[in-house]
């Protein structure tokens, strides 16, 4: 087999055949067609495009920074102003991302947000005073509040008070002790919650304290015995003298009666039985169980 040792000019040996050499650095395959896009020389094939790093006979297939292929057959570039990276899609500019101290937009631009005060790339992560971050820019505060987190507003203006994330006026809630604008005691009928202060009354009838983290009553008024956060009728220094119904007194404190009793007067006499039971000898019985004795 002969095989050729030395190949005319732009033609290279290999495996002792004589290839046509190419003089293309970079090239791209499309629609099963190769073309070349930088040359060995560092040119470009046809005429180039503006804006574009890299083009074949006028067509983009990379843009330069800050420019982006329209994606269309004209292969056309257009800025991207404010962005890092845009793409053009049906002839709107979507910007994909912004140049450092731009925010992008809800319509999809990247706009400079003048109330931001401190960014992190095109993140702001500060804004101004009396404004806060919503939807990745800055927002005007509520009124009356000074520093706010989306719509809960955390802290107040003057004579005014964060209730159930808005701002009251002090006046309007009956606090007895504020710290700032924050209510960290109220009036000695009521009790303080996430809402503000509400009437003990309502809720915790006859307690004196009560601990708001466990909404439970802590100590009950000077006529009532708190047992198992129960409140028993008739307190006196060394414990109870009468129990409501349903309890009877053990070791000075209210024992509840065992079912089906209703009223008892120790663990084991029973004096009212429920409605459908009768009494006899201190316990319960039905009514077929007393025909029969």
């Amino acid at each position: 087999m002969k095989t050729c040792n030395n190949c005319i000019n732009n033609v290279i040996t290999t495996n002792g055949n004589c290839l046509i050499e190419s003089n293309c650095k970079y090239q791209l395959t499309h629609n099963d067609q190769t073309v070349c896009l930088i040359h060995n020389n560092n040119t470009q094939e046809g005429i180039k495009a503006n804006n574009c790093k890299y083009t074949q006979n006028e067509f983009c297939y990379l843009a330069n920074e800050r420019y982006s292929t329209t994606l269309n057959t004209d292969g056309n570039t257009a800025s991207c102003d404010n962005a890092k990276i845009c793409q053009i899609v049906n002839g709107y500019i979507i910007n994909i991302s912004c140049k450092s101290e731009f925010v992008m937009t809800t319509n999809g631009l990247c706009s400079q947000d003048f109330n931001c005060a401190n960014y992190s790339g095109s993140v702001c992560t500060t804004c101004q005073q009396n404004y806060h971050i919503a939807s990745g820019g800055c927002v005007s505060n509520n009124n009356e509040c000074v520093i706010q987190n989306k719509e809960i507003c955390i802290l107040c203006s003057n004579n005014k008070i964060t209730v159930d994330g808005k701002c009251v006026l002090t006046d309007s809630i009956i606090c007895k002790e504020f710290v700032g604008n924050v209510c960290t005691q109220c009036d000695d009928d009521h009790y303080k919650d996430t809402t503000g202060c509400l009437p003990k009354q309502e809720k915790y009838p006859n307690c004196e304290h009560l601990s708001v983290v466990s909404s439970s009553c802590l100590e009950c008024n000077k006529s009532h015995l708190l047992v198992d956060n129960i409140q028993l009728h008739v307190e006196k220094f060394k414990g109870c003298l009468r129990c409501g119904d349903g309890y009877y007194i053990f070791n000075s404190l209210c024992v509840k009666c065992e079912y089906p009793c209703t009223h008892c007067s120790n663990l084991t006499y029973c004096t009212k039985c429920d409605a459908y039971l009768y009494t006899k000898n201190g316990k319960c019985f039905e009514i077929n169980e007393i025909l029969s004795v």
